[in-house]
Formats: structure tokens, sequence, C-alpha cells
């Protein structure tokens, strides 16, 4: 708390940081504000700036002494206005869910299942004999297979269709891919069976020439000979195409820890930069003409971030390696934090939802963990050897990054990847001499022996790469799965490592204390979990799409029950998420009594558990009088739960990422196709 304070050594060596602060707490504040209130905020705004100009002209030593809240506050209201506004310039008013539609293709990718998937910029509808003129986007799946091979961004399309909002399952530990979605302005999707119709004019964007110029980079890579999982790595690797990666492949990068090497961010823009600093410097020696080195340097790297196809993540490493160059360059000593929290405040003013983006979280905390925590232990044990030192220093760097990454990587993807600094000795050289070697390979395309010789170099490092991460997959122990943690924990985690940081920097007593206090909260709130897991007992039906399925969290253990004799790996993938939802260690499927002693047991079309009978009905029949003494009556059909003397338990419906309690009356009656419905015996009112 001391450290925000406005006369903070924080703040007064990165003085930006405040204001970036303060405008992402505004982003986050407005995610649970009305439009009404925002509306209000913005009349707020314009109250601060006057109150602020009033104490100026009244009196400009009141103002020193204050002018820091005030433009802090000032900062968060202006993030709650500013999100608001431009989350509502997403949707229009006036969009049909059924006509014909024009529009141009923004984005264009491969599904899991080999699918082509179309972002596209509507810009008109004809619906009812009426034309609405529109910006917004959709998501569409096209069914033509000759479509899809001709399809390209900057193509303009006329379609019919049906459009359906974006759903999210509401399954237990399903990833809300519709939050996803609306947070980068998409609501609707829409599958297209019909013709889609080219329309003669294209629509130019930078982002269109640019898919476009990537494509024909990728082709020169096919002509050269170089295919299979070395044409997906180079195409991940050097130009941020990762629509050829197969799941395979993926996983054995992210087992590895070596995934963050397929996604051009940082790692690559950096050496990129190094690249260009090496090969322009020598003739930019004079401190007149550092402007111009300063200017090509942007100029070169912003012409690799449009090479690799100007997505998310590379925007975001140019923008923020674009004011490291300024301010590198600048005849004033600069801060790297003040200039990481200028490079993150500009990426918010042009989406401030992009602080949801989980490659914007890791970027910046790998970047700043690596400034901050590389030095220090790089220093812990100084070597002269330069081979040596190079060993050490490039471990220093995977462990700091892992130290500014680890606790997002834990909380968004449950897993951690325990041999990430051997992963790095192999990935990290390697992306550097692909990245040099692809640079060479364009630039020398035109000479044909050349340019395949270069090529069979590349693969062939691609090819060791590739070899040397699945090796190292297949270590013991190589991956640790299945690691939850909550928000508190997460937090808990991320004030700890700060603490730490900051008590190696400083060396004060009280920021050791602070350590120790973190973490006694962070062992309580451990605790208190466990107790909670151990004790719970909840019931869930699921909303699937195909086979019906129910779970049963009991403990430390997960039943299921499905009707299909095997399981699915869609079913089975809802099981583990499940699982991870709850908390649990095991999973198993509910047996027949005769058997199986576990908790949760099959009798005839009955499951029992805890002192409950739940009734499964697979032929559709209605509930008779004589089957009312049942707790729980399950229609699989139908996907309908009836739920006798409702009052005994505590029934939970998740809806849109967020839990809802229905009404109850005497006997109710749920239905499972718009949720999941939790379902826990009332501590109040256990028995019968």
């Amino acid at each position: 708390i001391a450290c925000m304070t406005p006369g903070s050594k924080i703040f007064g060596k990165i003085p930006f940081l405040r204001f970036t602060l303060a405008f992402t707490t505004g982003i986050i504040i407005s995610q649970y504000l009305s439009p009404k209130t925002c509306n209000f905020i913005a009349f707020l705004v314009c109250i601060i700036i006057l109150f602020a100009l009033n104490i100026w002209i009244a009196n400009k030593a009141i103002y020193a002494k204050f002018g820091i809240i005030i433009t802090t506050l000032f900062f968060v209201v202006c993030g709650i206005l500013f999100t608001s506004l431009h989350s509502h310039s997403f949707f229009d008013d006036e969009m049909p869910e059924k006509g014909t539609y024009s529009g141009h293709i923004y984005d264009k990718n491969i599904t899991a299942n080999n699918r082509y998937r179309y972002t596209v910029v509507c810009e008109s509808a004809q619906h009812e004999d009426s034309t609405v003129y529109l910006s917004e986007k959709i998501l569409i799946t096209i069914t033509d297979s000759a479509s899809n091979s001709t399809l390209m961004p900057g193509h303009r399309i006329l379609f019919d269709a049906s459009l359906r909002e974006v759903t999210h399952n509401n399954n237990p530990g399903d990833f809300d891919y519709r939050a996803l979605l609306l947070k980068r302005g998409i609501r609707y999707q829409s599958t297209i069976w019909s013709e889609v119709h080219i329309l003669p004019e294209r629509k130019r964007t930078l982002r269109s020439i640019a898919f476009n110029f990537r494509n024909r980079l990728l082709q020169k890579y096919k002509d050269a000979g170089i295919s299979g999982d070395e044409f997906a790595v180079m195409a991940a690797l050097t130009l941020g195409d990762k629509n050829y990666l197969s799941s395979e492949l993926r996983q054995s990068f992210a087992s590895s820890g070596a995934m963050h090497v397929l996604a051009v961010s940082g790692l690559h823009v950096g050496i990129i930069y190094m690249i260009l600093n090496m090969m322009i410097s020598p003739f930019f020696r004079s401190s007149r003409i550092k402007v111009f080195k300063m200017l090509i340097l942007i100029t070169l790297l912003w012409s690799y971030a449009f090479i690799s196809g100007l997505s998310p993540s590379v925007m975001r490493a140019s923008t923020m390696f674009t004011f490291v160059i300024i301010g590198e360059n600048l005849k004033r000593k600069t801060n790297i934090y003040n200039t990481l929290a200028v490079s993150a405040f500009v990426l918010m003013l042009s989406n401030p939802l992009i602080i949801y983006e989980i490659g914007f979280q890791l970027s910046y905390a790998a970047v700043t963990a690596i400034v901050f925590f590389q030095p220090r232990i790089a220093a812990l044990i100084p070597l002269k050897n330069k081979i040596l030192k190079y060993l050490w220093e490039l471990f220093a760097v995977s462990v700091a990054a892992q130290i500014g990454t680890f606790v997002i990587s834990i909380y968004y993807f449950n897993q951690f990847p325990v041999y990430f600094w051997i992963s790095n000795y192999i990935v990290i050289p390697a992306a550097a001499a692909l990245l040099y070697g692809a640079l060479f390979f364009f630039m020398l395309n035109f000479v044909p022996f050349l340019s395949v010789f270069i090529a069979r170099v590349i693969e062939t490092i691609t090819l060791l790469m590739n070899l040397g991460v699945k090796n190292i997959e297949q270590l013991p122990g190589s991956l640790i799965q299945n690691i939850w943690i909550d928000d508190a924990t997460m937090i808990f985690l991320f004030a700890a490592v700060i603490s730490i940081g900051w008590f190696t920097s400083e060396k004060q007593f009280r920021l050791l204390l602070s350590t120790l206090v973190i973490f006694i909260l962070l062992s309580g709130n451990a605790i208190f979990n466990a107790v909670k897991i151990n004790k719970q007992s909840k019931l869930v039906f699921f909303n699937t799409w195909n086979s019906p399925l129910m779970g049963i969290a009991s403990g430390q253990t997960f039943y299921y029950y499905h009707t299909n004799d095997s399981i699915t790996p869609y079913t089975q993938n809802l099981v583990n998420n499940a699982s991870q939802f709850f908390k649990t260690t095991k999973t198993k499927k509910v047996m027949p009594l005769n058997e199986s002693k576990q908790s949760a047991t099959l009798y005839k079309e009955h499951i029992l558990y805890n002192n409950l009978i739940i009734k499964i009905n697979h032929a559709n029949e209605r509930l008779t009088e004589s089957e009312k003494n049942f707790d729980i009556y399950w229609n699989t059909n139908d996907s309908e739960i009836i739920i006798n003397s409702p009052n005994r338990f505590e029934i939970t419906k998740l809806s849109n990422g967020r839990k809802e309690k229905p009404k109850q009356d005497s006997q109710t009656t749920y239905k499972t196709k718009q949720g999941a419905l939790l379902i826990t015996k009332n501590p109040t009112n256990i028995n019968r």
C-alpha cells in the first residue's frame, strides 16, 4: 500500500505507471456498470476537470499536493468511459438476424476439425424489402469447398444467412468462448450452406494486404520443398501463421514449455530488432543522425509485423519495442518500466479490452520479469568463459520469464512444464537461427541454388528442433497437469512474486514481513479450499449435444454417468473440465451396485448416492403418480429434470457464465439445454 502513495519511490521512478494502472482499473470497473451509469461517469469527468482547474487557478500549491490524486482519479474515470464507448461501437442496433448480407472478409482461420472459419465485417443487410447499412463483425463457416479455396481476406462477398447468437454451453469448467468473442466485437455466427458470391470490388485494408503478402511468402516455402511439420513450424515461427500446426505438435511444444516460440511475439520481435540494429548501427555512429536510425529501425520493425500478418501478438510486441527504440535513442535517460507502461497504455487506447487477452497478459508479465529478475539471477554466478556465460544467461532469461508468467499459465491452462529451461536451450537458439535463415531465404529467393540451399538448412534446423521438443515431452514428469487455482490463490501468488522481487531489490525488513503475511494468507486459503473440497457433495446435469451426462462431485472424486456404451472424446472433455472445476483428483464412472462399493452406484435405472434416489428414464415417458417418491427424475431424451421437494436442495443454474438461482415450487421442472444444473443438499434441511 505504501508504494501507491503519491510520493512513493516506485511512481517517482516510473511516473506513467500510475496512469496506466488507473486506466486499467477503469477498464475493469466498466465491465460491471450499466450504460446509464457510464453516462453519469461522463458527467463526473467534466466535474473533475472543472474542479482541478478551479484548484489550479486558486492555489497552485494545493494543486501540487492533490493534483496527482485528482489526475489518477481522472484516468480511472476515463478508463470507464472509454471502454463503454468502445464496447458500444462494436454492435449495430438494427442488425437483422436473417437476410442477404454483404461484407468483406476480415480474417480467415482453420479450426481444429480442418474447417475454414471467416470473420466478416458486414456492410449491409437486405431484410424484408429494406436495406440496413451495418458495420459489425460476424463469424461464418462455409460448407462449399470451392469457396473455401478461393476466399481470402479483402474479398467482398454476398451471401444468405440466418444468424444465431454465439452461445456458451454453460457446463462446469467449460471455456467461455462466447465471452471471448463478445470482447472481440462478435456476437453472431452462421453456417453458410448456399452459394457465396464474390463481389468484383475488393476491400483493400492494410490487414488484407498483409495477409495476402504473407500467403505469397508461405508459398515460397512450399516451392522450396519445405513441407509437413517443418513447414507448419516455419510458418508459425517466422510468419505468425499457426493454422498448419497439428494438435499433436501443439501438445509437444506445450508440454515441453516451448509453446511461446510458435507465436510471433516479444521473443521474435526482439531477435529481429537485434538483427536490424546490428546491421544498420555501423552506418549511424554520429549522434546527430540518431533520429534517422530510430526511424529506420521502427519502419523495419513494423515491416516485419506487416510481413507476419499484423497478428495481435506481433502488433503488441512491435508497439512495445517501438517505445523501447524511442526511449533508447532519446538524449535523456529513460526508464524501461516507464517505457513498458506507456506502450501498454497506447495499446489500451487502441482496444481497452486487450487487457483480457491472455497473450497481452503473458507478454507484459514476461518482459517485465525478464527486465527485473534476469540481471539479478545472472549476477548470482559471475562467469568469464563466454560459452558458459551465454548458457547461464540463457538459463536466467528462461527462469525470469517463467517467474513472471507461471501464475497466469497455471490459472488459464492448469498445467506447468517442468523442463521449460531445457527446451529453451533448444528453441531460443533455433528460433534465432531460423529467423536469420528466413531473412536470407527471402532476400536471396531470386537466386535458385542459394535459396534451395538455405531452405534445406532451415528445414534441417526445424526438424532437429521438433525432435528435441518431442524428446523433452517424453521425459518422465515433463508436465504437471490438473493444477486448479481460484482467483484468490492467483492474487496471493502474484502478490508473493511482487513482494519477493521487491525485497530482493530494497532489502527492507517490512518487505520480508509482508511476504511472510502473504504466504500465511495463501496457506490459509489453501486449507480452506481443501476442507471445502473434502466436504463437497454436488450433482451436476450437463448441457450436451450428443449423449446425456450426469456427474457427482463427492469429496476428491468426480463420478460420472453417461448413456453410451463408450465415452466419446467430447464427453471425456466435459468430465475432465468438470473435475477441474470441482477440484477433484480422481474421475470414476458410476458402476452397478453389485460391481462396486463406491459411494455413487447404479441399480437398474436408478443412481443411488448419499441417501438420494435419482430415477433415469430413457423412454421419454411421463412421470406417473407412483414415481413421485423419487428425489430426482431425469428424462435423458429431452434433458428434463424434475426435483421433488426442492426446498431440500440448493439449486443453481449456469447461464452465460453466471450462476442463477431459479424459482422453486413444491415440484420443479428444469431443462438443461440452456445450461448445466448444479444441485447441492441444503445443510439446514438434510432429512427427507
